[in-house]
């Protein structure tokens, strides 16, 4: 016997695509979040790279642009009490996107698929 009802547990980025995912392939989808509000509480950074970012709107479509705050292919880290930096370098560019933001959309969109 085929079961058709899917739980997922977390309403981050991974719990919402595969809400989505679930949805589009016919199954009764729940999507369980422990906090009121999706991307609440903030605690993650929000960097993002390019590639796993066009791998998302793969799946989902195009992502509002707002949510992009910066792009970049280095970054720099300073130690504010000793002056001394850390530059790292990345080989593809990564995007500062508004996790917050990001994460109401794609609730959202999982919430509209089913």
């Amino acid at each position: 016997m085929l079961m058709s009802k899917v739980s997922v547990v977390g309403g981050g980025p991974a719990g919402s695509l595969i809400s989505i995912i679930t949805s589009r392939l016919g199954y009764s989808t729940t999507l369980y979040e422990e906090h009121g509000e999706a991307g609440l509480p903030r605690h993650c950074t929000g960097l993002v790279s390019s590639s796993a970012w066009r791998g998302l709107e793969s799946l989902t479509g195009k992502l509002p642009s707002d949510l992009v705050l910066n792009a970049f292919t280095c970054y720099r880290v300073m130690n504010l009490d000793t002056g001394r930096e850390l530059w790292l370098r990345f080989s593809e560019r990564v995007l500062l996107v508004d996790r917050v933001a990001m994460d109401k959309a794609l609730i959202k969109l999982a919430g509209s698929e089913g």
